[in-house]
């Protein structure tokens, strides 16, 4: 009986993960599948440029090396998924959940991520240049390397990102909020927009600003 229990339990605890075999097939086959279950399917080094996976469940699936250019994946759920060395260019993620995804070394060059999920995403070596990531949110997020140069992130959560060694020439954080970022120790921030940034224990490279902390008292 002890071990019945034991055994349900597992069972439990692994379906989240468990990707629907129909579904699996059904995108394979015509490269769509919106609103499928292929939480954590291994779809690695797959060609699926252009797929439709609107509102799919992508949670711990394997998509890395995957090309995914031009791919519709609007309020698709790929939280923890491994994207490392995907090409995603062009891709339209509005609304998606990458929260603790693996996207490092991944391309978003031209990618719509307006409203998305990036909290605690590895996004290491990414190159995002020219994507838009409006209102999003990256907090604790790893940019680390990151190609950042011409990315739109207004009204953007930057809170406790890692910024070091990422280019973002061009970059556009106008009302973004960079609390706890230090800037001091990206590669290069020529012609950065910082209008109405909020600065609260921002490490710019003349100094400290605590401008937009707010008084809790």
């Amino acid at each position: 009986m002890k071990r019945l229990t034991i055994l349900m339990a597992m069972l439990i605890a692994t379906s989240g993960w468990a990707y629907d075999e129909l579904d699996l097939i059904k995108f394979k086959s015509i490269n769509q599948c919106m609103g499928c279950d292929l939480s954590g399917a291994d779809l690695r080094n797959g060609d699926f440029q252009n797929a439709d996976l609107q509102s799919a469940n992508l949670t711990n699936a394997n998509l890395s090396k995957t090309n995914l250019i031009d791919a519709y994946l609007v309020n698709a759920n790929l939280s923890g998924a491994n994207l490392s060395e995907a090409d995603l260019s062009s891709a339209t993620l509005s609304e998606a959940n990458l929260n603790q995804a693996n996207l490092f070394g991944s391309k978003f060059n031209n990618a719509n991520l307006t409203n998305a999920n990036l909290k605690g995403a590895n996004l290491k070596d990414a190159i995002l240049r020219d994507a838009r990531i409006v209102n999003a949110n990256l907090q604790g997020a790893d940019l680390s390397g990151a190609n950042v140069r011409n990315v739109v992130l207004t009204y953007s959560k930057l809170i406790d990102v890692n910024l070091s060694e990422a280019n973002l020439n061009y970059a556009n954080l106008i009302k973004t909020n960079l609390t706890n970022v230090d800037l001091s120790k990206a590669k290069s921030i020529k012609n950065i927009k910082l209008r109405d940034a909020i600065y609260c224990n921002t490490t710019m490279p003349w100094g400290l600003l605590n401008d937009g902390c707010k008084d809790d008292k």
